[in-house]
């Protein structure tokens, strides 16, 4: 056993096969990986390195004509996807308004057992910043592209930092190095390298184009090349055996990677070059061919060494309570909406501006014939100005955050969806009720609406309620769709289809019946309702000033009401209609959250894909046919079928 601060893990992969289509990312890899020892991946664009990789831990996406086999060993014992594993993504994604520390115990009250006290949890966050040179900046924000923080490879670390809270012996690292300048990606492996030789992790890692001294980090060194094998050994002699299988003489200061991708790589940019490329390639494989048993053989004679008897290495996980769970994600997206200042603040300018502009147009509305559609318009801008920049504004924090929490949940035993989904929401209340107000007071005010006392508050009510409810579809929205760019396509286009149904555009009466269930979900047209509602009852309008023309004169706002479709409309009815969009908007988030968790592609065993084919040749084929099935060869001998 290598001595160190986790159990040792000897982590072995054999025939690891993954088909797409007709298309083979991975053609039947084999491999180990030993703990106090750096495995490094390499290879071309498109090899199949971070495939493998996500394989080993149980972590391809689930795709349509996707197929995954093969075995995977953990001290000898199958992996069951209990296994503590680290698991260090390309993209790190954190909250940007809490500071390094405040992120790693976040973390660590999620992740590490209930029995362990806060003084221990808060002892072990301290070691790990230390232990990765993140001292400096433990206080510091980590930041985003709209607020400062800690750089590349500070937050490269702190990413690694947060996985390694539960003290797992396997690391798995996606190109750490990618996205951070040489002297940033050496800290970064040199921190996993630690890891490897003082702490006895099994660390594997997914390198592109690594510089010298990031080689010189690497212990052992698997070369792919379109899905295949080409070498698995130590570092220092892949140079060795593959010069010597080509017969060619590198120069004495050779980067062993370079010189490895450059010649596994397929030269496209002649027809000769690609022949050439496809020649020496097959070369390597062939070599490699003694390797690739030898690593059969490992599979086979496994002698458990490591952890005793093949027996599964437990994953260990928090126990938080849903109220803990609540809790404590309440206070981060707490911090999270409060700390951002730059952006509550354009969001509360854009409002302020908004208003100006919108009350500098409808200016102190007279009760004259001209200016009855002026209020009424003054209250379409107003529901429609609400529910726009709310859901972009909603869309835009939620599809940020979704990344975050996909990412949390794909460890077992996090935490649930319905404490993040109801911290997010009472965190989120106070801007969403702040906002509108803003807006409204000043538009209310500017416009000279009904002055009496309740009904402005009537008209606040329903601006903050439908805020409620547009913040509640923009959540809906973010959780349903597959990507950023689908939500902010999607969003927008949705609160166009509200506007149109809003009552100002068409008469209630005229809408089409088969479209009358997108009227009734219309947020805008029920908040616009009650608006002018509320500010038209009981008003009475001048019929002979000098704006009026011709045409008849509407004396009450009741007229105007029965004229766009509103006359049997009542405040009650809309308020009612607000709250049951926002509850419906709601639940079908929550239950959105819930379908929209990562699956995976579970990983199946050779011998049942290989069997398949033969299962399926049998059926078809009958012992006189003399047809060949698609992709034997012709000279194959004919199946012999019981």
């Amino acid at each position: 056993m290598v001595a160190g601060e986790v159990p040792a893990v000897e982590v072995v992969w054999q025939d690891v096969t993954c088909q797409l289509g007709s298309r083979r990312i991975l053609d039947g890899v084999s491999g180990v990986a030993k703990p106090g020892r750096v495995l490094g991946i390499l290879g071309p664009s498109g090899s199949g390195k971070s495939t493998l990789l996500h394989s080993l831990c149980g972590q391809v996406v689930a795709a349509k004509r996707l197929q995954l086999s093969g075995r995977v060993f953990f001290n000898g014992a199958p992996r069951t996807g209990q296994e503590e594993i680290a698991f260090l993504h390309q993209q790190d994604r954190f909250y940007s308004a809490l500071t390094v520390r405040e992120t790693l115990l976040t973390a660590a009250k999620l992740r590490l057992p209930k029995s362990m006290s806060t003084v221990a949890q808060e002892e072990r966050v301290d070691e790990l910043i230390s232990r990765l040179g993140l001292d400096k900046v433990r206080d510091t924000y980590v930041g985003d592209s709209k607020m400062r923080g800690v750089s590349g490879g500070e937050k490269r670390r702190l990413g690694i930092a947060c996985e390694l809270l539960g003290s797992p012996s396997v690391v798995l690292a996606d190109e750490p190095t990618t996205g951070l300048d040489s002297f940033q990606a050496s800290q970064v492996m040199l921190a996993l390298s630690d890891l490897a030789k003082k702490g006895g992790h099994t660390v594997v890692c997914v390198i592109h184009q690594p510089r010298g001294s990031i080689v010189d980090l690497l212990d052992d060194m698997l070369v792919l090349s379109e899905g295949k094998v080409v070498y698995s050994g130590p570092t220092d002699k892949v140079v060795s055996k593959l010069s010597s299988a080509l017969g060619v003489h590198p120069s004495k200061n050779t980067n062993p990677a370079e010189f490895a991708i450059d010649l596994v790589s397929i030269d496209y940019s002649s027809k000769e070059a690609e022949a050439e490329s496809r020649e020496r390639l097959q070369v390597l494989r062939s070599v490699h061919v003694e390797a690739h048993n030898a690593a059969l053989d490992a599979v086979k004679a496994l002698d458990h060494r490591w952890s005793g008897n093949g027996k599964p290495v437990v994953r260990r996980t928090g126990q938080l309570g849903v109220i803990g769970q609540f809790r404590l994600l309440l206070q981060r997206s707490w911090r999270q909406v409060n700390r951002c200042k730059f952006a509550n603040f354009t969001r509360a300018m854009t409002q302020v501006g908004s208003a100006l502009i919108f009350g500098a147009i409808f200016w102190k509305l007279d009760f004259s014939q001209s200016r009855i559609n002026d209020r009424l318009g003054l209250l379409q801008v107003a529901s429609i100005n609400t529910a726009m920049s709310v859901v972009v504004g909603a869309l835009r924090v939620f599809l940020t955050e979704r990344g975050i929490v996909e990412r949390e949940r794909s460890r077992a035993g996090s935490y649930g969806i319905l404490p993040y989904f109801l911290a997010k929401l009472v965190a989120e209340l106070p801007m969403s009720g702040i906002l509108p107000s803003i807006f409204g007071v000043l538009v209310y005010k500017m416009g000279g609406l009904n002055t009496k006392p309740e009904r402005f508050a009537r008209f606040m009510g329903i601006l903050m309620l439908e805020s409620f409810a547009a913040g509640a579809i923009g959540m809906l929205v973010g959780a349903v769709s597959a990507n950023e760019d689908t939500a902010l396509a999607l969003g927008p286009a949705i609160m166009t289809v509200f506007i149109i149904f809003s009552g100002f555009f068409i008469r209630q009466d005229n809408v089409p019946r088969l479209l009358r269930p997108l009227k009734e979900a219309s947020l805008i047209k029920w908040a616009f309702e009650g608006m002018s509602v509320n500010e038209m009852n009981d008003t009475k309008f001048l019929c002979h000033d000098a704006s009026f023309k011709r045409g008849p004169c509407i004396q009450t706002g009741e007229q105007m009401l029965d004229r766009i479709g509103f006359g049997k409309s009542t405040v009650r009815n809309s308020v009612q209609a607000l709250a049951k969009i926002l509850l419906a908007s709601y639940t079908l988030t929550y239950f959105g959250l819930v379908a929209s968790r990562p699956k995976y592609q579970p990983m199946l065993d050779p011998d049942e894909v290989a069997a398949e084919p033969e299962a399926e040749a049998a059926r078809v084929v009958s012992p006189s046919s003399k047809q060949r099935l698609p992709g034997t060869a012709i000279n194959a001998p004919a199946l012999k079928l019981s």
